[in-house]
């Protein structure tokens, strides 16, 4: 026959203390299940032999409790401490495997313990959510626009126009040669580019196109990057806020049943539920903000770079533009004179 094992009930008020006292233990919140990396254990709590920094993390929730990244490493929902009374608190599975308890008294308290749970949990997921949402409205676009593909085919005209009039291509022009129109297009060429300075601005706009067209491809890589990392950060905010949430409920409802329905068993016989039937998943809320803050970020860079990306946008689009446009005027001019 088991023997009978003594239930322990500890001061609801010492436990507050502790958690308030102990600036590295996060208490009650979305991150009611990390404890700070540089908190040690240090001193035994009580006779569960418990350090204060363990006996403050077993007053949390266990379905916040990330069992995969926790440093207090926990075994069962059993060992989270529930209230009885509005100053004492016992541990589910003292309750659940004690004889001192009647059966009605303990579905009261065990019913009581996950509702509290659940009210929490849904309480810092709203919360821990809303403001992980509220960080992703306020990013908003970074306001920077690509260059269209109107401007890279002005690009390629220009250089294949400025190309024609300075190197005269072999078959193209000499094909021409002796028909009147073309002589005097090709009188205007020559004549424009007697003068020096303007022969050296058709000579920069041909070089500074497939400049401007190589920056043009970057700048558009780099807004399309951000674009992409904007929508799969609010995928997958959306993905995970789903995840949390169902797997909340799943877990949540399986332990509840579990250990309301065997009640009716020999507690001795029914073996503690594995944490990880109850805490958090592969994805928590902590996650949620890591991946969003990691998100805004990459915002935050690419809107401290925006100045100098509508710079170079505008410097070499004007550039090219600007060239093009004054080559091709003064060849017209040339060629509007020789007909005077």
């Amino acid at each position: 026959m088991a023997k009978e094992k003594k239930t322990s009930v500890y001061s609801l008020e010492e436990a507050q203390n502790l958690i308030k006292t102990r600036k590295n233990v996060l208490s009650r919140s979305m991150e009611d299940s990390h404890v700070s990396e540089a908190v040690k254990v240090a001193t035994l709590h009580n006779e569960e032999g418990l350090s204060e920094e363990m006996y403050a993390v077993l007053h949390t929730n266990p379905f916040l409790y990330n069992y995969k990244k926790a440093m207090y490493k926990i075994s069962s929902i059993e060992d989270f401490f529930i209230p009885i009374n509005k100053k004492q608190t016992i541990q589910l599975g003292s309750l659940f495997r004690s004889t001192e308890w009647k059966k009605g008294k303990k579905t009261s308290l065990i019913k009581k313990a996950f509702t509290k749970w659940k009210n929490h949990f849904n309480k810092n997921k709203t919360s821990a959510l809303g403001k992980e949402n509220d960080k992703l409205q306020a990013v908003g676009d970074v306001v920077t626009s690509k260059v269209s593909i109107v401007s890279f085919i002005v690009f390629v005209i220009i250089f294949i126009f400025v190309a024609f009039v300075l190197y005269k291509p072999g078959i193209f022009w000499t094909n021409f040669v002796g028909k009147s129109w073309f002589d005097r297009l090709n009188g205007a060429v020559d004549s424009m580019f007697a003068t020096s300075w303007v022969a050296l601005i058709a000579q920069v706009t041909f070089y500074l196109v497939p400049v401007a067209f190589i920056y043009g491809s970057i700048h558009n890589h780099i807004l399309g990057e951000h674009q992409k990392i904007a929508s799969d950060a609010i995928k997958v905010y959306k993905d995970s806020s789903f995840r949390i949430e169902k797997e909340f409920k799943k877990k949540f409802a399986k332990s509840r049943r579990y250990y309301l329905a065997n009640l009716r068993r020999n507690p001795f016989q029914v073996a503690p539920l594995p944490i990880e039937k109850s805490g958090a998943g592969e994805v928590d809320l902590e996650e949620v903000e890591r991946l969003t803050d990691a998100y805004i970020k990459k915002s935050a860079d690419l809107k401290r770079k925006k100045g100098r990306l509508n710079f170079f946008k505008f410097a070499s689009g004007f550039l090219v533009y600007g060239c093009g446009v004054f080559v091709f005027g003064y060849l017209l001019y040339e060629l509007v004179k020789s007909f005077l």
